[in-house]
């Protein structure tokens, strides 16, 4: 009724989904200058068309290059650590080969694919974060993410980096002696003259007779670090040494090619993402100084924002 007393008629409202009626290309731009996992997830959850959209493998791929630039040990290929069984179709024989060669199994005398599978699926490193997402890329970004936080580090790992060390009470100045966890779990460094030896103790790294190492992750580059009441030790990732002035000239290629492609530069950053950063910074700085007081200036109070929950609620969306 209006205030004449006639009756209005009232018609069916029809939503139109712009962005989802978009041709492909235009739309893809749409959705590239969504800067986090956490808006593209809520993108998913719109409408089946917004799902196709937001789990574009390219769309993954790029903001996983922007997530992880400066982060250590995180691969340039997929995380060997991810659980294929669901996106076997999407990999190549040769993705799946060098995963296998990554995870240090031998590929000599597999050449039917189904082994090559087989293989695949019976290998996945123990520890590795749960999970399955619909794609490559986006698979990688949860796990790499997930598996950032992992403090068991493994023998390859350990024995695959050299380590810059310091004790707490000496040695303030710029030089950082370097040390060598061997396989056959010999010790050297520059300041010993005779090798000592190693080993894994209750989930701790421990030196000949010395108080065992404690394991953290950096907040800063998700860098691995030990400690114990005498002394700090920080690994040096090979990968990320010797690719890092490669990298940053490819990167900067990419960076264009995708500008020139979605029409935006990706070096801005997300607020909303530096929040939970610099939140879950302050919650691993106290821990570091509640269990490591000396270790309290060793260490940068930056790091990445965790996903746990977003990567829940787009798996009980599945």
């Amino acid at each position: 009724m209006n205030n004449s007393g006639d009756s209005v008629e009232v018609r069916d409202v029809q939503l139109f989904d712009i962005v989802g009626n978009l041709p492909a290309e235009i739309a893809l731009r749409v959705f590239s200058k969504f800067r986090t996992a956490k808006l593209m997830i809520r993108c998913s959850q719109v409408s089946k068309a917004w799902r196709v959209i937001a789990l574009d493998d390219l769309l993954w791929k790029e903001l996983c290059r922007r997530r992880f630039e400066n982060r250590k040990h995180v691969p340039k290929a997929l995380n060997t650590r991810i659980d294929f069984s669901n996106i076997l179709h999407l990999l190549t024989v040769k993705e799946m080969k060098d995963i296998l060669v990554r995870r240090g199994i031998q590929i000599k005398g597999l050449f039917e694919k189904n082994e090559i599978v087989a293989k695949l699926l019976q290998t996945r490193p123990a520890s590795s974060p749960e999970g399955r997402w619909p794609g490559k890329w986006i698979s990688h970004y949860f796990v790499t993410v997930a598996d950032s936080r992992r403090t068991d580090i493994t023998k390859a790992e350990l024995c695959g980096m050299t380590w810059h060390f310091r004790f707490f009470q000496q040695w303030t100045g710029e030089y950082k002696p370097t040390s060598v966890f061997h396989p056959d779990y010999t010790y050297e460094s520059d300041i010993i003259s005779q090798p000592m030896h190693w080993r894994f103790y209750a989930g701790m790294i421990q030196i000949d007779q010395y108080p065992p190492l404690t394991l953290h992750r950096s907040p800063y580059d998700w860098g691995w670090i030990m400690t114990n009441t005498h002394v700090i030790f920080h690994g040096v990732d090979p990968d990320f040494a010797q690719f890092e002035e490669e990298e940053s000239k490819k990167r900067a290629e990419d960076a264009k090619r995708f500008a020139a492609r979605y029409g935006y530069s990706t070096q801005d950053t997300d607020d909303e993402e530096a929040l939970h950063e610099q939140q879950h910074n302050v919650q691993h700085q106290q821990h570091i100084n509640q269990h490591h007081p000396h270790d309290i200036n060793s260490t940068t109070t930056t790091t990445t924002t965790t996903t746990t929950t977003t990567t829940t609620n787009y798996t009980n969306d599945n």
